[in-house]
């Protein structure tokens, strides 16, 4: 379980909001976004392509994370990369 959780976190050690997101896993992504809002529009340092949480949603389509960032606030106009 520890070397799959770590290769979930970003350089600070947190969970990326990017991985619940592509997996769809909306408890998860709610929780980060419970925590720190602003992780809504935040890019993915490890894979600049997937731009926001947004589009690492939509690219793996997680139909249910597309939701909860609709919800949340994200802007569906932005760009990745």
């Amino acid at each position: 379980w520890y070397v799959v959780r770590t290769a979930l976190l970003d350089a600070t050690g947190m969970e990326s909001v990017h991985e619940p997101a592509r997996r769809n896993d909306v408890e998860a992504l709610r929780r980060l976004l419970d925590e720190e809002p602003e992780l809504l529009h935040a890019g993915d340092e490890r894979n600049p392509p997937w731009g926001e949480p947004m589009h690492a949603a939509c690219r793996t389509g997680s139909l249910e994370a597309v939701r909860l960032l609709l919800d949340r606030g994200a802007n569906i106009s932005s760009s990745a990369g």
